[in-house]
């Protein structure tokens, strides 16, 4: 649905535009063109077809990519006028081709009344997640936290379209959407956040950061990792029950767990035993008192260096 979309969406845009030019309405052709870009293709489309990307099947990716590419190359050609130099430089890398200035302009057909229909639908969509997420934003609930239900005021969503329905859940994170005319304002949240729903929150909170991890340290999407999970036997608990999802959408290859003094224990035992002791101190010795225990990653190796220093005086 997203794609076929996206395709009636450029064809309205571009008969638009060129209606526009051949007035010599610059500035209409300009804006139209410019909202087409910033709105529907980078704001709606490339945030809907990550998940595809990522985890979809091969047809399915392969069509995202012809769809993607026909786009930014007729896009790419409506922008030409106004920003010869990016367009050129952006046509030639998508296309391979020569400049963009010798090729031909597309003649754009009038939009049918089915391209027309699915645009207003998928209008009338995005107007509802804009809503839905302002009422989150409101009640102080992030996004990436699964809410049960969302209750629609408006009549004019085609509640039997599962795609477009579809659409709506995944940008808002709910579960379910139903029509209810008797609601006081255009969308209501079911704020209500079960032990359940709880638990895919912090799921999903969890992916965020393992996904922030792995973009500090440069990796690719096809980079697997291994996770340390530094937890108590609740948060192993956790993340034993969610580990497939975890090790598909992480890039996950094993999961290791170990309790935080532990893990602390081995990878700065390795380092700090590097350090000469005095004669008659061990550094298992120093590691069994209150030394250890209240010691932090800063101020460890510091520590000690004071203790060596004590013991040669």
């Amino acid at each position: 649905l997203i794609n076929k979309w996206l395709n009636a969406r450029l064809n309205q845009i571009g008969h638009e535009a060129t209606e526009a030019l051949e007035k010599y309405d610059i500035v209409k052709a300009a804006r139209t063109i410019e909202n087409f870009v910033a709105e529907d293709l980078s704001r709606w489309y490339i945030r809907r077809i990550r998940d595809t990307i990522r985890f979809g099947s091969k047809k399915e990716k392969e069509e995202i990519s012809s769809v993607f590419g026909l786009v930014l190359h007729e896009a790419a050609k409506l922008a030409a006028p106004f920003i010869p130099f990016l367009t050129d430089k952006m046509f030639l890398g998508v296309s391979g081709k020569n400049s963009i200035h010798l090729e031909k302009w597309t003649k754009f057909k009038k939009p049918s009344l089915n391209d027309k229909k699915l645009v207003e639908e998928m209008n009338e969509a995005r107007g509802i997640v804009s809503l839905a997420l302002e009422a989150r934003a409101k009640a102080g609930i992030k996004v990436r936290q699964p809410l049960a239900l969302l209750k629609i005021k408006s009549k004019k969503l085609n509640i039997k379209n599962r795609e477009l329905v579809g659409l709506i859940k995944g940008e808002v994170n709910v579960k379910e959407i139903k029509i209810d005319v008797k609601i006081k304002d255009e969308v209501e949240l079911d704020t209500n956040i079960t032990p359940e729903l709880k638990e895919e929150g912090q799921l999903r909170e969890l992916i965020r950061h393992i996904q922030e991890k792995r973009k500090e340290a440069g990796l690719q999407p096809s980079d697997k990792i291994t996770f340390v999970a530094l937890t108590d036997d609740k948060g192993e608990t956790f993340v034993k029950k969610f580990e497939s999802v975890l090790k598909k959408e992480a890039g996950i290859k094993s999961v290791l767990f170990t309790q935080p003094l532990d893990y602390f224990f081995k990878v700065w035992y390795k380092l700090i035993r590097r350090i000469p002791l005095a004669e008659g101190l061990e550094w298992t010795k120093v590691f069994k008192t209150s030394f250890w225990r209240q010691a932090t990653r800063e101020n460890v190796v510091l520590r000690a260096r004071k203790l060596v220093l004590m013991q040669k005086k």
